[in-house]
């Protein structure tokens, strides 16, 4: 977080025109009231999915109602309204085709008269001019790189004070021009500063340097990437699945590397803030904890396998076909979005405490492996497995779990979480947790390998593993003399 700021003279003649606001957050960490001394007091409520529904704002009146000005947004983002309390007045603005970010056109109204405008746009969504019906060019704006407005002006080249139709500009986001900030829904952005005002809530990318300036837009790249909503969800995905699925060894060509981001892309996108959500501080406290191991001590290995844990949230299963894939990944944020979460957490805990010495990952699993137990078991939670074993493992991954059933078992488990979803945890995950705890017997055998969803997990297994790998896969192993791995009860 930067704590102090030094201007030259053109940062002193923006502050005179732009002070710092004092701003203040509300429970979900969304801007509650934006506040600059005798100025302006801009103020927000939200709707109950967390969006923008009304703004108060026109003078720096500490109750709502004295400000002149009052704006509601729509749900849906295709209509907003502007009303004036000085002169009467009221303003609709209707998008056309789409919302902001995206509609080709406008319709402006005060409820008798109405006017229709085009909307052009750059290659960034930023909208560039606004012409009429007849092709006449009704507004220009200049951006600089970072969005911040550079010259407006009409139709006959009259510089103007600001952006005047429509205060939607740079990447289709609102200037809130009397602060000189640009709300980008989750955030705060700051132009000049070329900063958000807040955080970012996760470190997407480990392996990126410009991921750990949190208050960074869009990895301090802006020609390139667009931050719709103040969240790098998409792109956050698509990298993930990108990264993981090479460090997992199935990208062997240049349509895999675009079918990987593409499918992670569109998965964050339906999937949205709920991919945020399952990023939690203890992904960040891994980091932390690898950091200062691999400096004191010379050991990264905390720090690395943090970050391949993180990556495994966006990691999608390269067996499956590119619609399957997806639908696998938009699940893993929707239909089985406690136990992401939960199994997260579960394993970055772990990692931070040195029970993991290595992470791998497979079939859209993310194994965390401690070789040094001793005992041999696992528990899997969503996506996350968490495997203990004695020994190290030798040679590619791949061919060391078709020879090995407990790995095969615990993806079963992970094939169970898809299936079965919201109700995973209390229906298997938590009674396979005790039954595994009692050491129950009957005829020697253990009775846990005999409940049903133990049994479920290796039909799971058996089906996914020969389908994919065929006779690699060493199928003896699955009902061994003990029948510790059984598909069906004993006779």
């Amino acid at each position: 977080q930067q704590q102090k700021l030094t201007t030259n003279e053109v940062g002193d003649t923006h502050l005179e025109k732009y002070p710092f606001p004092a701003i203040r957050y509300n429970a979900f960490k969304a801007p509650d009231q934006i506040y600059v001394k005798d100025k302006e007091r801009i103020s927000y409520e939200y709707n109950a999915f967390g969006e923008r529904s009304h703004c108060y704002y026109g003078n720096a009146e500490i109750e709502k109602a004295k400000r002149p000005m009052l704006k509601h947004y729509s749900h849906d983002g295709s209509v907003e309204v502007v009303c004036n309390k000085t002169d009467n007045s009221t303003k609709f603005v209707f998008y056309l085709g789409g919302d902001a970010y995206s509609a080709p056109a406008i319709l402006i109204s005060d409820g008798e008269a109405s006017k229709l405008y085009y909307l052009h746009r750059d290659y960034l969504g930023s909208i560039v001019m606004l012409t009429d019906e007849d092709g006449n060019i009704a507004e220009r704006r200049h951006f600089d790189p970072w969005g911040q407005p550079i010259k407006v002006e009409d139709g006959a080249g009259k510089v103007l004070q600001g952006l005047t139709l429509l205060d939607r500009g740079f990447t289709g986001h609102e200037h809130l021009q009397t602060v000189g900030l640009i709300n980008m829904n989750a955030r705060l952005y700051d132009p000049a500063l070329h900063r958000f005002l807040q955080p970012d809530n996760n470190v997407q990318d480990p392996f990126n340097t410009q991921n750990f300036n949190r208050y960074g837009y869009c990895l301090n790249n802006p020609l390139v990437y667009v931050d719709e909503n103040g969240e790098f969800i998409e792109l956050i995905f698509g990298l993930g699945n990108l990264i993981a699925r090479s460090k997992g060894g199935s990208i062997n060509n240049f349509w895999d590397g675009v079918g990987a981001f593409f499918q992670g892309f569109l998965a964050g996108a339906v999937a949205g803030p709920s991919v945020i959500t399952s990023i939690t501080s203890f992904n960040q406290l891994g980091v932390v904890v690898g950091t200062l191991g691999g400096i004191f001590y010379n050991d990264w290995t905390i720090f690395n396998n943090s970050s391949k844990i993180t990556l495994g949230s966006f990691y999608i299963d390269e067996n499956r076909t590119f619609i399957g894939g997806l639908w696998q990944g938009i699940s893993r944020y929707t239909w089985e979005h406690p136990q992401t979460v939960l199994g997260n957490d579960f394993s970055q805990l772990r990692n931070i405490f040195g029970q993991v010495d290595r992470v791998e990952y497979l079939g859209g699993a993310t194994f965390s492996i401690n070789e040094k137990s001793k005992k041999e078991d696992g528990i899997s939670i969503g996506n996350f497995i968490n495997i203990n074993i004695n020994g190290k493992i030798e040679g590619d991954f791949t061919e060391y779990v078709l020879t090995h059933p407990l790995f095969m078992h615990e993806y079963g488990h992970y094939i169970d979480s898809q299936t079965f979803g919201l109700t995973y945890m209390l229906n298997i995950a938590i009674p396979s947790f005790f039954s595994a705890m009692s050491d129950e017997k009957e005829n020697g055998i253990y009775k846990h390998n005999y409940r049903w969803y133990e049994m479920n997990a290796n039909k799971n297994a058996n089906k996914y593993f020969n389908k994919h790998y065929g006779n690699r896969v060493n199928r003896s192993l699955y009902e061994p003399p003990k029948y510790t791995y059984p598909r069906k009860r004993k006779k």
